[in-house]
Formats: C-alpha cells, structure tokens, sequence
C-alpha cells in the first residue's frame, strides 16, 4: 500500500488520485486550493486559471477534502474531475467537478454542488432562494431555478428536508 508523505502527498488508485495535505508548523497556513493542487497533479497546466475560479467559487478558504480522477497522462486530455466534502457558513456540501482543457488553449469546466438543508424544499424556495427566479417542475418530484442556460438549480425533496443541486457549467 501506497502512504502519503511528504515527498510524496498523493495516493493513487487506478484513475482516482487522493490529495493528503498535511503539515507541522508553528503558524497559521495560508488556504490551501484542493483544485488548484488537483490541476497541478493531473498535470494539466491549461486549466491552472479555471482550477483557481472553480475553487474560489465553490470551496473558498473552508477545510475540505477530496478525491480527483485524472485521466491517463497517455490520454492527453488534461481532463480531471474532483470530488470534494467541505463546510462553509450554510452547512455541509459535496462538490463534483470536471476541468478539461479545450481547443482554445484554455479550460471548460463545470460543477454541481450538492447541499442538504433541513426545511421543505417549499420553504427553502420561498425563504432563502426566492432571488433566484421562478421556480419550474421539471418531474413529478423535482423543481428548477433556471438562472440562464449555464447555470440551474435543482431541488429535491429528502425526508424532512431538501437537497439543492446547483449546477453551472464555465468556459
């Protein structure tokens, strides 16, 4: 079995690569980007910019912590997809994401962003994402904000509660 150390920060299973940041210190450390650092091991420098957009955006300076596929460095894609737990000031939420390098010598990329909240998704709508627009069935149990044609989100009834899927994809 592979062990992360210093030298050697990552784990690597077939495609999936885990990221293990530790360190002693005797001061605070500055924020660590998780898709930033993911970029930089997949090896795709083309996506170094959107890395930095994506993890400002969805993990800011909170604590997380993820797994990345990366695709083959054979493939030549430059294509990696991380999955990220954090926790921000609204709770708990998972983070899936994929960065591929494109034609234009840049990055797409997109995300959902998944949450749990504990109140209706009626109530969730009405009280804290009414800004959001209209909302819109898009089946019998799920309902869409539709923010423009790169970005929606998706509620979904869970128990109790709501699972918001926030969706956006960015060139």
């Amino acid at each position: 079995m592979l062990r992360p150390s210093a030298a050697n920060p990552r784990v690597a299973v077939g495609g999936l690569s885990l990221l293990v940041v530790f360190t002693v210190c005797a001061g605070p450390l500055p924020p660590v980007n998780p898709v930033v650092v993911f970029a930089g091991q997949s090896g795709s420098a083309a996506c170094a910019g959107m890395a930095r957009v994506v993890g400002e955006k969805l993990i800011g300076t909170n604590a997380s912590s993820g797994v990345s596929l990366t695709a083959a460095p054979a493939n030549g894609s430059g294509m990696f997809s991380p999955s990220l737990d954090s926790r921000d000031g609204a709770g708990p939420h998972f983070v899936s994401a994929f960065l591929i390098a494109n034609s234009r010598g840049g990055c797409d990329a997109g995300y959902d962003d998944v949450r749990y909240w504990p109140k209706s998704c009626a109530d969730l709508a009405v009280q804290e994402l009414a800004n959001l627009g209209v909302l819109k069935p898009l089946g019998a149990v799920v309902s869409t904000f539709i923010m423009g044609p790169n970005q929606h989100v998706y509620l979904m009834p869970a128990g109790p509660g709501c699972v918001t899927i926030r969706k956006e994809l960015l060139f």
